[in-house]
């Protein structure tokens, strides 16, 4: 049985992280080509790279919902192996496809429900 089935707050809060995925990705519908390449001034990633890191942390942060609603260990996680993995995706992914992106964004987040 999954938390949200038992929690209404986990439920309320899986909808909401829902809606604001799918406010991202219209939003990022109407991002032309050079917005898609422009630097987010934050992290110093194209506005794709970030995206792209965004969706790919939902199987991440999934995890982690997963092994604390069982009652398992969190693995561990140091802010140098963050970084270091950070720095290797924006690298790998410099030229990340927006519509898949975009699809991996959206397919990666839910249902959370």
């Amino acid at each position: 049985m999954a938390v949200t089935e038992r929690n209404p707050e986990a439920r309320a809060l899986a909808r909401r992280f829902e809606e604001a995925v799918q406010t991202l990705g219209a939003l990022l519908e109407r991002c032309s080509a050079e917005q898609w390449r422009t630097i987010c001034p934050e992290e110093g990633w194209t506005v794709g790279v970030t995206v792209h890191h965004v969706a790919g942390s939902f199987r991440f942060i999934s995890g982690l919902i997963e092994a604390l609603a069982a009652g398992n260990p969190l693995p561990e996680v140091t802010a140098a192996g963050i970084d270091e993995g950070n720095a290797r995706h924006a690298v790998k992914f410099a030229d990340c496809d927006y519509v898949e992106t975009i699809e991996g964004l959206r397919s990666r987040s839910g249902p959370a429900v």
